[in-house]
């Protein structure tokens, strides 16, 4: 079975996995789908120069609604090149599916399975007409929203990372017969024994690319640590907002406590995430399944996590993973407090998680699931077209 992936926001250059949640989780579909197909990936291609600190100072004299409205004319105009530039790819390569990470404001997955005449697998992160909001404002949102109800209608398989999301995307029009569930994984390789540690201070860790949300989501974090004197914090991770996390923990006082690593190397990770004692996720998406919680599990670090219905569908709440109320800091204080004090049941937590992951959440059971997804509606086109 030949697969043509195609993944247009995510930039993978000499075939690094890059550092950020959409980057990992892109490099699981792909080595999960190369485990049972012959595949070919197309990325981003990368060549955007980055911005000079003038051409910045120039877009802010740019009215928002000006710059949003670009913003958007520039993603249609990009997705039709990358449509292209797939198809004439896929014409030596003459794919029997396409699969296609869904992105805001594009129909390439669309695009290029009509005109090769094959089905589409879709895969779907997230309410992107929705969630676009967290980033800008966008002027195109109408269209958005239809054009995802219009890929959603058109694809023969739809692939979400949790149950809470498939839900959303059942109550937002998606035919649930269409829906399935691949929740996020790891490689295999990155689970490894973890030494037992008696190190003081204790050290909470997050590691991911610093989006909006997760800038709001540490300021959490840094507005909570007062509450619990004596515990590290180490944040691993680039992006916009670094700078203001590192002021915000001065101001609060607790600079001391908190150390601001930067961006690693994905190959570097699991290095870096044995110096974390517990790893702490202070808010998700309320149907997220983070690909960080799986990286912690893999290392046998316990997490603290908000609770949420789409992550107890996949997780036990305090065996798998130590729950606190979303948005309350004082109760991810108590929760972060309570481990800290608590080497034994740090052991125990780290151990299911573990567990978990080792047996539901590798690339090894991604790929056995998108090999049934893939074949089936390969199957499913080859009936119905009489073949």
């Amino acid at each position: 079975m030949r697969v043509l992936f195609l993944a247009q926001h995510v930039t993978r250059p000499d075939d690094v996995v890059p550092p950020h949640g959409s980057g990992s989780h892109a490099a699981a579909t792909l080595a999960g789908l190369r485990q049972h197909h012959d595949v070919l990936a197309l990325f981003a291609d990368g060549s955007g120069a980055g911005d000079s600190h003038a051409r910045r100072a120039a877009r802010r004299l740019v009215p928002g609604w000006l710059r949003a409205l670009r913003h958007d004319l520039r993603a249609l105009r990009a997705d039709r090149r990358f449509a292209s530039r797939a198809a004439a790819a896929a014409r030596e390569f003459r794919p029997d599916v396409v699969y296609a990470r869904s992105e805001y404001l594009c129909l390439d997955g669309v695009r290029v399975a009509r005109r090769l005449g094959v089905p589409l697998v879709l895969e779907v992160n997230g309410l992107l007409a929705q969630d676009v909001r967290s980033m800008y404002r966008s002027p195109l949102e109408p269209l958005g929203a239809a054009l995802e109800r219009y890929k959603h209608r058109r694809a023969g398989a739809i692939v979400t990372v949790s149950p809470g999301l498939a839900e959303l995307l059942e109550d937002h029009g998606a035919d649930r017969r269409k829906v399935a569930v691949v929740p996020n994984s790891v490689s295999p390789q990155r689970v490894r024994r973890r030494p037992a540690s008696a190190r003081e201070p204790v050290v909470v860790g997050w590691i991911g690319h610093l989006m909006q949300w997760h800038v709001e989501a540490l300021e959490l974090l840094i507005d909570a640590s007062p509450a619990v004197p004596g515990i590290s914090f180490l944040i691993i991770g680039g992006g916009p907002g670094l700078d203001d996390l590192e002021a915000r923990a001065r101001a609060a006082g607790v600079a001391g406590r908190f150390r601001f690593l930067g961006a690693v190397p994905y190959d570097e990770v699991p290095e870096r995430l044995e110096e974390i004692d517990v790893g702490v996720i202070p808010a998700v998406f309320e149907y997220a399944f983070p690909v960080k919680l799986v990286e912690f599990g893999a290392a046998g670090i316990p997490v603290v996590a908000p609770r949420s219905e789409s992550l107890d569908a996949q997780l036990v709440p305090h065996e798998e993973y130590e729950p606190f109320t979303a948005g309350d800091g004082v109760a991810l204080a108590e929760a972060l407090a309570g481990l800290a004090a608590d080497a034994e049941r740090r052991e125990l937590l780290g151990r299911a998680l573990q567990r978990a992951v080792t047996e539901r959440y590798t690339w090894d059971v991604t790929g056995r699931a998108l090999r049934d997804i893939v074949d089936r509606v390969v199957a499913g086109r080859r009936v119905s077209s009489g073949s």
